[in-house]
């Protein structure tokens, strides 16, 4: 039987909609940043959304509720807002207020910078979160929004296994490193400067390299199962969410390190980087104040000098979470699907991604289906760019259109369905 998407979703699961519609809608979206210190949590935010091709100056904050509008929580996010220098706020409510008390809430939150956003299940209209900044039509839009929210609850449902089995395995290393890389990448959004969020980013995994590797091979010793073994079950199946969930956080991290790379080049321009003075007697020297590979200042200059840079992040975001992290190179209509997402012409698409080289080194393999694949990827985020595809393209049969490759995406789209069944009820 098919699964069904939530009629009543809880809160998170109505966040997962709205992280999903705004990615539709052309935005690079972060979600779940928590600030934490000594085990406190400080500041948590649900969402922040910077338009395709536009810097951190035109990033909007959500805060997204599934009950109705109230005063405490449009005078947090205004407070969320004042703290964190961003311009645009909007209350999102899945259940929005009586028709007698709207217009007292929108004309508070206009006083205070805060945009009352109702957002009911039925009925939905993607732009009233915001205006779209992409070329997909209405028709594409709406095929996309329940490929990508299942997706979107698959990945929370891996996280909340990562974070189980952390919590049950708090003396092995492996698990205690993964807690540690969890906290601060979540926490990285709260740096001040662009370079200082990329520069945490990069501390993180330096300092916990080969994250998911070391968590395979703790299973593997645990389990007597081969790493190979439990290597192919993470890329290719339902099992080891907990791996996958460690993947999937290693691979956002590295888009977050090109968007703060972006924000930088709009915040900094040409101007000098940030050094401090280190003084020896007389002799005084510029030391950066930001550590950062040079391979980041090499991609950064050609983020700079392409006529395209500004919409790569993007670019990159949409790759992963819309089309799995693969691409049918050969294929106009995926060509141009990527094109209207990020309004990048089709045949410069695969001349962007292969930016993320420039980053980051060997970052993608290619196969006899001509196939461009990003290496790292989990099974369950492969899975929604299955059922993006047979949700775009209308497809009944994968083989009818993908031919001897059909295989990939059905094992694919097996291992999210295998996932989320337990989770989401099905219809008869």
């Amino acid at each position: 039987m098919p699964l069904s998407l939530p009629n009543n979703p809880t809160g998170e699961q109505f966040e997962d909609l709205v992280v999903s519609a705004l990615t539709v809608l052309g935005y690079f979206v972060e979600s779940n940043m928590t600030l934490s210190h000594d085990g406190k949590e400080i500041l948590e935010l649900d969402v922040v959304a910077t338009p395709v091709g536009e810097g951190a100056p035109a990033r909007i904050l959500f805060e997204v509720k599934k009950d109705r509008f109230n005063f405490t929580n449009t005078f947090k996010l205004y407070g969320q807002k004042q703290y964190l220098g961003i311009g645009e706020a909007c209350l999102v409510s899945m259940r929005g207020a009586n028709e007698d008390h709207l217009p007292v809430y929108q004309s508070k939150g206009k006083e205070l910078g805060v945009r009352m956003c109702s957002f009911p299940l039925d009925g939905i209209n993607l732009t009233s979160l915001g205006e779209q900044k992409n070329g997909l039509t209405e028709q594409q839009q709406a095929r996309l929004v329940a490929p990508l929210w299942y997706q979107n609850i698959c990945r929370r449902i891996a996280l909340s296994e990562l974070r189980r089995r952390c919590k049950e395995n708090q003396k092995e290393e492996a698990f205690r490193k993964a807690r540690s890389y969890l906290f601060t990448t979540r926490a990285s959004f709260f740096q001040r400067e662009p370079l200082a969020r990329a520069e945490t980013l990069y501390q993180a995994y330096f300092d916990h390299p080969k994250l998911s590797g070391s968590i395979v091979t703790h299973r593997a010793k645990s389990k007597k199962n081969s790493e190979d073994e439990l290597w192919k079950k993470a890329r290719d199946s339902h099992q080891l969410l907990d791996v996958q969930c460690v993947m999937d956080l290693e691979s956002v991290a590295r888009f977050v390190i090109v968007k703060n790379a972006l924000d930088d080049a709009f915040e900094r321009g040409d101007d000098p980087r940030p050094s401090y003075a280190l003084k020896f007697g007389e002799i005084s020297l510029d030391i950066p104040r930001h550590n950062l590979p040079p391979k980041y200042f090499d991609g950064l200059k050609m983020l700079k000098e392409h006529e395209h840079g500004p919409k790569i992040p993007y670019l990159f975001e949409a790759f992963y979470t819309v089309l799995g992290g693969y691409l049918f190179v050969e294929m106009e209509d995926e060509l141009d699907l990527l094109s209207k997402l990020t309004n990048i012409p089709s045949g410069m698409v695969v001349e962007c991604l292969r930016f993320m080289e420039v980053f980051f080194g060997n970052f993608f393999m290619e196969n006899k289906y001509k196939m461009l694949l990003m290496k790292g990827v989990p099974a369950i985020v492969r899975g929604g760019g299955s059922l993006a595809r047979q949700r775009l393209f209308e497809i009944e049969e994968y083989k009818d259109r993908y031919g001897e490759a059909h295989w990939l995406l059905g094992m694919w789209h097996n291992a999210i369905y295998k996932a989320l069944e337990p989770h989401l009820e099905q219809k008869e």
